[in-house]
């Protein structure tokens, strides 16, 4: 999973435009394990914008913090 924010040109180097990837989170695992409605049943999507960490002083979590950009709910 990728998320990098757009790079402006310098000299001769072409600058580049974001990456942000798009994610399927599992909102409602219960309805995600028994699957009545399909396949995407108690997911949604998003799309990652930053990947961070929290200061130690904060938090004592073993892995990265998301901040996501939902996208419209599936139906």
């Amino acid at each position: 999973i990728r998320a990098s924010g757009p790079v402006d040109q310098q000299g001769r180097c072409h600058g580049t435009s974001g990456v942000f990837d798009p994610v399927l989170v599992v909102e409602d695992a219960e309805r995600y394990c028994k699957q009545k409605k399909g396949l995407l049943d108690g997911l949604c999507a998003a799309r990652i914008r930053v990947i961070f960490e929290l200061p130690a002083e904060f938090s004592q979590l073993a892995h990265p913090l998301v901040y996501l950009e939902w996208y419209t709910p599936f139906h």
